[in-house]
């Protein structure tokens, strides 16, 4: 879920979809996105594969947390927060916390 929550940052930043019409599905994002450029369409089929690989795992409880995997979605987090904040057209300016 976070992973569509930032491309749909990024399809809001370029103004490709209007905050009321976000798209409505995991997959609709990725293509979406591979549509205005924000990647290609080969990495929107990847993600789109990542998600229905593993979303039972996360609505089935089938995967859960460990240590281990709260430390690598901390680390994806701080990637994609540097990414956002780098290079966000609007001026964003973080109110983050640093030891996040």
């Amino acid at each position: 879920m976070a992973i569509e929550r930032t491309i749909e940052f990024r399809l809001l930043d370029r103004g490709a979809v209007d905050p009321t019409d976000l798209p409505g599905t995991h997959a609709g994002v990725y293509r979406q996105a591979a549509e205005i450029g924000v990647f290609s369409e080969s990495v929107a089929a990847d993600l789109a594969d990542l998600w229905r690989d593993h979303r039972a795992k996360t609505y089935y409880r089938d995967g859960l947390a460990t240590a281990e995997r709260a430390e690598r979605v901390r680390e994806l987090a701080r990637e994609i927060h540097g990414f956002v904040v780098g290079r966000s057209a609007q001026g964003f300016e973080c109110r983050c916390d640093d030891s996040v």
